[in-house]
């Protein structure tokens, strides 16, 4: 069996695997690879059983509305993107940064808009250094501090 892939899973089980690592927040793109038809995304919807956060994007019903959520969510309605700005200096623990409004990084040519956080698009994405921090794949501690630069006052960023 290749359980371990989600081939020979339920798509249900599999949907909670990747929700699970997702803060409780999967996209159309990854329900659909699971095996679920629009119909059977529908039904979820219509149960109560999934909340729709913003176009192909969604919440299991059972995951709290935190913070982590809503990072997660932004990510997955900007696909490629990472944490940064703020988002990212929470998650390194700056000192002064609180979890706001999510902040992701993209490509220049990527939608700007989106009903989940904040998008920066920069022509410098794809040479952004990255690390994973509690299972978010954001700007690295040194590009943090460069996007913020353009966007925080001195007194907060000397902190």
């Amino acid at each position: 069996m290749r359980a371990r892939h989600g081939r020979d899973m339920h798509p249900d089980r599999v949907i909670d695997r990747i929700a699970s690592h997702q803060y409780g927040v999967v996209s159309l793109e990854q329900a659909r690879s699971a095996g679920l038809t629009q119909r059977m995304v529908d039904v979820r919807l219509n149960s109560g059983a999934w909340i729709r956060l913003a176009s192909g994007v969604y919440a299991m019903a059972s995951a709290a509305p935190r913070w982590e959520r809503q990072m997660a969510a932004a990510l997955l309605s900007q696909p490629g993107s990472v944490a940064a700005g703020q988002s990212a200096a929470y998650l390194h623990e700056m000192p002064g940064f609180g979890p706001g409004r999510p902040v992701v990084a993209n490509h220049p040519t990527a939608n700007a808009r989106s009903p989940l956080g904040k998008v920066v698009r920069t022509k410098y994405f794809d040479i952004l250094q990255r690390q994973r921090i509690r299972g978010f794949e954001t700007t690295d501690y040194a590009d943090t501090v460069m996007m913020l630069a353009a966007s925080t006052p001195s007194p907060v960023l000397e902190r």
